[in-house]
């Protein structure tokens, strides 16, 4: 009926290739998801506030300087 996280990969595109940390292939609702292997996924755990919320806004950026993701909750 709900969740209490969310979770988080990444997707690099290089024209028509693309590398996944994530999903080994596209899950439907019910379905248990499959994830790679030997590379890093992550999980944000909403908190008191955004759990009473119907619909949660995400704000990410990528410093490509830094190699850095930057993730706001909302």
């Amino acid at each position: 009926r709900g969740t209490n996280g969310i979770p988080l990969w990444i997707e690099w595109h290089f024209g028509k290739l693309t590398i996944t940390t994530g999903l080994k292939h596209d899950v439907g609702i019910g379905e248990a998801p499959e994830w790679k292997e030997g590379v890093r996924q992550g999980v944000y755990l909403l908190s008191p506030a955004l759990l009473k919320k119907s619909m949660v806004n995400v704000d990410a950026r990528f410093a490509r300087g830094a190699g850095e993701v930057h993730l706001q909750f909302y």
